[in-house]
């Protein structure tokens, strides 16, 4: 760029609605952005809720870049005080980075003086390990991230189904919600489930940590008011569940819908057509419950949940690159 480029960090709560306005309206890639059944509009204001709800995180932090006192990107961040409780070093999670341009090389440049900032406020901060997914098609940020020590750990696709489109068939059983009876038989399922997520493929994670962290995401389902868990009984024998939880977004295309969160099945009815039955009982469940459809978000190192998926057409709207960086690697 013809003139230098600045940055500044503050606390996200300290982050005016202007910018915030002025970051959703330059927002061109992620998941809404790309799924056609969304327009434009509804992309940003969806991107703006994000937004405004990492504002009202404490532990949320918004670096800009300015040239010539016109704003030209910000990249947004917080502190994970449950991984770092977890883990034991100090995580944080970069949720966002959006450089205003157009230009591909520009858009590399200003991403690069943002992630700069973002690394000056991890050594402040003694964060040892900062991890995000960017828009697979958002090649300048990845190239810039990569330039500046993060690392390729995975690719995650979102995939959709319209809840109109299903067709139920015969035969397809009721499904029920899980009591607290059924956690310590899920937690035995889950033991192993997980090796293809994120923290596995990283081999600088300790597998039992990253085995135990999957477990409490599990326990801690049966607390949130905010999640679900419907449960596929197989003669009279809990075999398998999916915890999800619903959303609502006002002003766009969907009034509601229904997120994936994860899938544990009993290991012993794997690769036996459970999965199959049980996601074609979810559908019949979700439209039941009132949503107009169903999102997933799947590693495309998990083969059998994605060919799962393609199989009962899912459609696949958006893909992310994830990406690691530990203190101690390049650039931090």
């Amino acid at each position: 760029m013809s003139s230098a480029v600045n940055t500044s960090t503050i606390k996200s709560m300290d982050w005016p609605l202007i910018e915030r306005e002025q970051a959703a309206k330059a927002g061109k890639y992620g998941r809404y952005f790309e799924d056609r059944d969304f327009s434009i509009e509804s992309a940003r204001l969806i991107l703006t809720d994000q937004l405004t709800k990492l504002v009202s995180n404490p532990d949320g932090v918004v670096v800009t870049a300015q040239v010539a006192n016109q704003i030209v990107g910000v990249a947004v961040l917080r502190k994970s005080l449950w991984d770092t409780e977890h883990f034991g070093f100090g995580m944080a999670v970069l949720e966002h980075v959006i450089p205003f341009a157009e230009d591909e090389a520009k858009r590399k440049e200003i991403t690069k003086h943002l992630l700069s900032a973002v690394n000056s406020w991890l050594e402040e901060n003694d964060i040892h390990f900062i991890s995000s997914r960017i828009p697979s098609l958002d090649l300048a940020v990845i190239q810039g991230a990569e330039e500046m020590g993060f690392r390729f750990i995975e690719s995650w696709v979102y995939s959709k189904f319209k809840l109109k489109d299903f067709v139920k068939p015969d035969h397809i059983p009721n499904l029920r919600y899980a009591k607290e009876e059924d956690k310590e038989l899920m937690l035995k399922y889950s033991k192993g489930a997980f090796s293809t997520q994120r923290f596995h493929a990283d081999t600088r994670f300790s597998k039992q940590k990253a085995d135990d962290l999957y477990e409490k995401w599990v326990s801690s389902a049966f607390e949130d008011k905010n999640q679900k868990i419907a449960v596929l009984d197989v003669d009279g024998a809990p075999s398998a569940f999916m915890i999800y939880y619903e959303q609502t977004k006002l002003g766009v295309e969907a009034n509601k819908y229904t997120m994936w969160k994860f899938t544990v099945i009993n290991p012993d009815m794997r690769g036996k057509g459970v999965g199959k039955i049980f996601f074609d009982a979810l559908k019949a469940h979700h439209a039941q419950e009132g949503s107009e459809f169903i999102e997933s978000g799947v590693s495309l190192r998990n083969l059998p949940s994605m060919n799962l998926h393609n199989g009962l057409n899912f459609k696949l709207i958006s893909s992310l690159t994830t990406l690691h960086k530990w203190k101690d690697e390049t650039n931090f």
